[in-house]
Protein backbone atom coordinates (compact mmCIF):
# COMPACT_ATOMS: atom_id res chain seq x y z
CA UNK A 1 0.00 0.00 0.00
CA UNK A 2 1.01 3.64 -0.40
CA UNK A 3 2.04 6.08 2.27
CA UNK A 4 -0.01 8.83 3.88
CA UNK A 5 1.02 11.54 6.28
CA UNK A 6 -0.87 11.88 9.52
CA UNK A 7 -0.35 14.65 12.04
CA UNK A 8 -0.35 13.46 15.62
CA UNK A 9 0.63 15.12 18.87
CA UNK A 10 2.18 11.95 20.29
CA UNK A 11 4.17 9.04 18.92
CA UNK A 12 1.89 6.45 17.27
CA UNK A 13 1.54 3.03 18.92
CA UNK A 14 4.48 0.66 18.62
CA UNK A 15 4.22 -1.68 15.68
CA UNK A 16 2.37 0.74 13.40
CA UNK A 17 5.35 1.23 11.04
CA UNK A 18 5.05 5.01 11.35
CA UNK A 19 8.26 7.01 10.94
CA UNK A 20 9.10 10.64 11.85
CA UNK A 21 8.74 12.98 8.89
CA UNK A 22 9.79 16.62 8.77
CA UNK A 23 8.57 18.41 11.86
CA UNK A 24 8.53 16.16 14.95
CA UNK A 25 4.72 16.49 15.06
CA UNK A 26 4.32 14.66 11.73
CA UNK A 27 4.56 10.95 11.05
CA UNK A 28 4.61 9.05 7.75
CA UNK A 29 2.28 6.07 8.21
CA UNK A 30 1.10 3.26 5.92
CA UNK A 31 -2.42 4.00 4.66
CA UNK A 32 -3.83 0.85 6.28
CA UNK A 33 -3.05 2.33 9.72
CA UNK A 34 -5.34 5.28 9.01
CA UNK A 35 -8.31 3.45 7.51
CA UNK A 36 -11.22 2.45 9.71
CA UNK A 37 -12.69 -0.80 8.48
CA UNK A 38 -16.50 -0.58 8.42
CA UNK A 39 -16.85 -4.32 9.03
CA UNK A 40 -15.21 -3.97 12.45
CA UNK A 41 -17.71 -1.31 13.56
CA UNK A 42 -20.20 -3.96 14.73
CA UNK A 43 -21.41 -2.43 17.99
CA UNK A 44 -24.03 0.29 18.35
CA UNK A 45 -23.17 2.89 20.99
CA UNK A 46 -24.65 6.15 22.20
CA UNK A 47 -22.63 9.05 23.55
CA UNK A 48 -24.17 10.95 26.44
CA UNK A 49 -23.34 14.14 28.31
CA UNK A 50 -24.53 15.09 31.78
CA UNK A 51 -26.85 18.11 31.73
CA UNK A 52 -28.36 20.08 34.56
CA UNK A 53 -31.93 21.32 34.48
CA UNK A 54 -33.99 23.18 37.03
CA UNK A 55 -37.13 21.41 38.16
CA UNK A 56 -40.40 23.23 38.90
CA UNK A 57 -39.49 23.01 42.59
CA UNK A 58 -36.28 24.93 41.90
CA UNK A 59 -34.03 21.94 42.53
CA UNK A 60 -31.18 21.23 40.13
CA UNK A 61 -31.66 17.85 38.42
CA UNK A 62 -28.75 16.12 36.67
CA UNK A 63 -29.58 13.78 33.78
CA UNK A 64 -27.72 12.16 30.89
CA UNK A 65 -28.65 13.36 27.40
CA UNK A 66 -27.72 11.47 24.20
CA UNK A 67 -25.85 13.69 21.74
CA UNK A 68 -24.62 11.09 19.22
CA UNK A 69 -25.29 7.52 18.10
CA UNK A 70 -22.43 5.70 16.39
CA UNK A 71 -21.20 2.29 15.33
CA UNK A 72 -18.06 1.19 17.16
CA UNK A 73 -15.35 -1.42 17.30
CA UNK A 74 -14.86 -2.91 20.77
CA UNK A 75 -11.21 -3.56 21.57
CA UNK A 76 -11.01 -5.23 24.92
CA UNK A 77 -7.33 -6.14 24.68
CA UNK A 78 -5.71 -3.12 22.99
CA UNK A 79 -4.08 0.02 24.31
CA UNK A 80 -1.88 -2.01 26.63
CA UNK A 81 -0.77 0.92 28.77
CA UNK A 82 -4.43 1.75 29.52
CA UNK A 83 -5.75 -1.75 30.08
CA UNK A 84 -2.77 -2.83 32.20
CA UNK A 85 -2.83 0.29 34.35
CA UNK A 86 -4.74 0.31 37.58
CA UNK A 87 -7.51 2.82 38.00
CA UNK A 88 -8.71 2.93 41.57
CA UNK A 89 -11.97 1.14 42.21
CA UNK A 90 -12.50 -0.18 38.69
CA UNK A 91 -12.26 -3.69 37.38
CA UNK A 92 -13.88 -3.42 33.95
CA UNK A 93 -12.10 -1.45 31.25
CA UNK A 94 -12.50 -1.37 27.47
CA UNK A 95 -11.54 0.60 24.39
CA UNK A 96 -14.14 1.59 21.78
CA UNK A 97 -13.15 2.95 18.37
CA UNK A 98 -15.61 5.21 16.53
CA UNK A 99 -15.50 7.44 13.48
CA UNK A 100 -14.59 11.07 14.22
CA UNK A 101 -17.25 12.89 16.23
CA UNK A 102 -16.85 16.54 17.24
CA UNK A 103 -17.30 17.48 20.87
CA UNK A 104 -16.55 14.17 22.63
CA UNK A 105 -15.00 14.90 26.04
CA UNK A 106 -13.51 13.05 28.97
CA UNK A 107 -16.33 12.76 31.49
CA UNK A 108 -18.97 11.94 28.88
CA UNK A 109 -20.61 8.53 29.00
CA UNK A 110 -20.94 5.77 26.42
CA UNK A 111 -23.86 3.31 26.38
CA UNK A 112 -23.31 -0.13 24.88
CA UNK A 113 -25.70 -3.09 25.16
CA UNK A 114 -27.53 -1.45 28.06
CA UNK A 115 -24.32 -0.85 30.04
CA UNK A 116 -22.93 2.59 30.87
CA UNK A 117 -19.21 3.29 30.47
CA UNK A 118 -17.43 6.46 31.68
CA UNK A 119 -15.01 7.98 29.15
CA UNK A 120 -11.66 8.48 30.90
CA UNK A 121 -9.40 8.98 27.88
CA UNK A 122 -9.49 9.98 24.20
CA UNK A 123 -6.99 9.32 21.43
CA UNK A 124 -7.42 10.86 17.98
CA UNK A 125 -6.85 8.43 15.11
CA UNK A 126 -5.21 10.10 12.12
CA UNK A 127 -6.43 13.61 11.43
CA UNK A 128 -10.10 13.57 12.44
CA UNK A 129 -10.50 10.02 11.06
CA UNK A 130 -11.62 8.41 14.29
CA UNK A 131 -11.48 8.36 18.08
CA UNK A 132 -10.28 5.72 20.46
CA UNK A 133 -12.42 6.02 23.58
CA UNK A 134 -10.88 4.55 26.72
CA UNK A 135 -13.65 3.71 29.15
CA UNK A 136 -14.31 2.19 32.56
CA UNK A 137 -17.56 0.67 33.77
CA UNK A 138 -19.74 3.38 35.32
Amino acid sequence: MGQAVCAVDARPEAGTDCMPWGDAAFWRCPVENLIMRAGLLRHEVELEREVETIAASGAVVKTWQVYASRRAELRESTADEFLNSTIEGTSQKAVFVIRWTDGVQVGDRLLHAGKAWQIVGLVEIGVKRGLELRVVAA
